[in-house]
């Protein structure tokens, strides 16, 4: 998966940029993409990878993907801006609904093991 010599994206929440990519100025707080900062893997222990950054390094292996998990890639962090713009709007269009069938079907896409 990654190796010394890759970059990989931390998210930075004192990364603060207010404008966006088009250089508009931004509603409501920071540009959330600019919060993601590259890093150069320079080398490794047996679970960590070390980084270009002082005291920086990040476990190999992640327990789970979180919204501000690390990104290895530009399009991810792009996917994870677009979880992250759009998460809200889905969650409050799922409380909202009250068919059983289109419910059953969002609980087996994520994986919801709740009363059947």
């Amino acid at each position: 998966m990654a190796g010394i010599g890759d970059t990989v994206w931390l998210f930075d929440s004192n990364n603060r940029q207010y404008t966006d990519d088009e250089g508009k100025p931004t509603k409501g707080g920071p540009w959330w993409p600019a919060h993601w900062t590259p890093y150069t893997i320079t080398g490794e222990t047996r679970v960590s990878w070390i980084l270009n950054r002082r005291g920086g390094k990040i476990r190999k292996k992640q327990e789970d993907v979180r919204i501000e998990s690390p990104c290895w890639s530009e399009e991810e962090v792009q996917h994870r801006f677009w979880c992250q713009r759009n998460a809200w709007a889905i969650y409050n269009e799922v409380a909202r609904c009250a068919d059983i069938d289109t419910l059953m079907k969002i609980a087996d896409l994520v994986g919801y093991k709740g009363n059947r």
